[in-house]
């Protein structure tokens, strides 16, 4: 997994948010005084049309592109919003992308911030890419990540609905659905975000 210590001198984690509804994480230009420079954030329908094409892959637009390479997005909503069980005052990964090996430092980022201005992160009810199962399989295992067991709509596992959540159609393929790691609400410690802080490398705007 590529850290902030990995990081090219220039480049950054950008957070645009409101603070209440939305936050978008992603990569940026930074200058040596931590100052934003240039988003590297294309969104999911921008880079699917240009270099994760299937047939005629483009370069992303030139005013997404850096010559390291990188470039990332990890946009996620408050799920209150859509009037959908919400384990607690989960946020909701809406979509993401990222060079290959540069989406798990942006996915530790997005469940901090989750986490300070939500209760932390849930992935995408709807569909998961397999890179994304194989981060959220991890945050199970790891000591710095908390997790937090949701409830299926049935009220599986205690007769609330506050701690109730959608399930992901995998996670039905499981006999128990707490199996899935899809499952679980996760929360952090702003360790990355601290680090990069330091760094001069994170920069939250709205």
């Amino acid at each position: 997994m590529k850290t902030e210590t990995d990081l090219p001198d220039s480049i950054g984690v950008e957070i645009l948010t409101n603070k209440k509804s939305y936050a978008y994480v992603g990569y940026c230009v930074v200058d040596k005084n931590g100052n934003h420079i240039q988003s590297l954030s294309p969104g999911l329908e921008t880079a699917e049309n240009t270099i994760l094409a299937r047939n005629y892959p483009q370069p992303l637009p030139e005013e997404f592109q850096h010559p390291s390479g990188i470039y990332g997005t990890i946009a996620m909503e408050r799920l209150s919003d859509w009037r959908e069980p919400d384990c607690a005052g989960a946020f909701i990964v809406v979509n993401s992308v990222a060079t290959p090996g540069y989406g798990p430092l942006l996915y530790d980022v997005a469940i901090e911030y989750a986490s300070i201005i939500g209760t932390g992160l849930v992935s995408d009810r709807y569909s998961v890419s397999n890179a994304a199962r194989g981060v959220y399989a991890k945050y199970v295992a790891r000591d710095d990540v908390d997790y937090f067991q949701c409830d299926d709509e049935d009220n599986t596992l205690t007769p609330s609905n506050h701690d109730n959540l959608v399930m992901e159609p995998d996670v039905l393929l499981y006999d128990d659905f707490t199996d899935s790691p899809l499952s679980k609400r996760y929360s952090k410690e702003s360790t990355r975000m601290a680090s990069l802080k330091n760094l001069r490398k994170l920069v939250i705007y709205r």
